[in-house]
């Protein structure tokens, strides 16, 4: 059997050795995106262990003051409605025109028998002007305008 075993050794020494197997491209393919994925993560765990960086600034020739204002809170009043009661209206006071004097330099009326002139006041009406034929009033915020009869 020696012969045997020594034959079959010289066989395969003779034979050529096939070649290693190359790398296909799945695999170069594979080889390239895990390096790099690992120098991204590098660089971002790199990134995170380093400070901040302040701004580099130009000089200012003098400083400016700020002015810094606590900010303003509203102030809210609560609403208060005042209700007025509403009053009836006044009647204007019961007035009678007697007669009207009138010369260059006055003019008077006789109204209820007391003698008016223009300016005046007579029973919470005031006298507004005299003329021939009548006089006009005010009252309460409306015109009264008596005439003689």
């Amino acid at each position: 059997m020696s012969l045997i075993s020594d034959a079959l050794k010289l066989a395969q020494e003779t034979q050529p050795k096939p070649p290693m197997p190359s790398p296909t491209k799945n695999s170069k393919t594979k080889l390239i995106v895990t390096g790099s994925l690992a120098i991204a993560v590098l660089a971002f765990v790199l990134l995170l262990q380093k400070p901040p960086r302040t701004p580099i600034t130009k000089p200012v020739d003098a400083p400016v003051p700020v002015a810094v204002q606590k900010p303003v809170e509203p102030v809210v009043a609560p609403v208060v409605q005042e209700v007025k009661p509403i009053a009836p209206p006044v009647e204007p006071p019961k007035l009678t025109l007697q007669g009207i004097l009138m010369d260059s330099r006055s003019r008077e009326a006789m109204i209820n028998d007391i003698s008016v002139k223009e300016g005046e006041d007579i029973d919470g009406a005031k006298v507004i002007s005299i003329e021939r034929k009548l006089v006009k009033l005010q009252f309460a915020g409306r015109e009264i305008v008596l005439r003689i009869q």
